[in-house]
């Protein structure tokens, strides 16, 4: 399995990428809604429209991937009111669900990975409370080791390890070549 996430640290360096793979490494979320995102036990069944978005349209992502992927950001009802509000610490029981596509020029996006964030009563105080899942573009979950990365950049972010969405005009397409 090949995870992209963070922000390289310089060029050509792959930090937030894992490539431990195998069938041992990871279970399978291929049980994928009608589209196509993954919808395993992992997430919550039918968070995209249970949820709320936080921005209309798809944006270029910042921080996962460094402006490779677009994304759209789902939040949990308590989540959202927190987000909202300002409110730090998010309480337990807030979930945020990234899901990421392929930049690409056409509207047939290649999908990309999906991350999410749940605050947890028991949660690890070294994650700050937060357990955090990965799911490549395939359907894959990244084992609890690969998403160790998540915690490391999380722990800068300016409000309870959640970045701020940009609320930004959809996405360009990259340059063709």
């Amino acid at each position: 399995m090949l995870l992209a996430a963070c922000k390289a640290a310089g060029p050509g360096e792959a930090v937030g990428v894992s490539a431990n793979g195998g069938a041992a490494a990871a279970s399978s979320a291929r049980n994928a809604d009608a589209r196509g995102a993954p919808d395993a036990a992992v997430l919550p069944k039918g968070y995209a429209t249970t949820f709320r978005k936080l921005i209309a349209e798809p944006v270029v992502s910042e921080g996962h991937g460094v402006g490779r992927f677009v994304v759209t950001v789902y939040a949990s009802d308590v989540a959202a009111t927190a987000y909202d509000k300002g409110r730090a610490p998010y309480p337990v029981g807030a979930i945020f669900v990234a899901e990421h596509a392929e930049r690409a020029s056409t509207a047939a996006r290649g999908r990309g990975p999906t991350f999410m964030m749940e605050r947890l009563a028991d949660g690890d105080a070294g994650a700050g409370g937060w357990r955090y899942t990965a799911i490549d573009g395939d359907g894959n979950v990244a084992p609890a080791e690969a998403v160790t990365m998540c915690t490391a950049c999380h722990v800068d972010a300016p409000r309870d390890s959640v970045f701020p969405v940009a609320v930004a005009a959809p996405a360009p397409a990259p340059p063709t070549k």
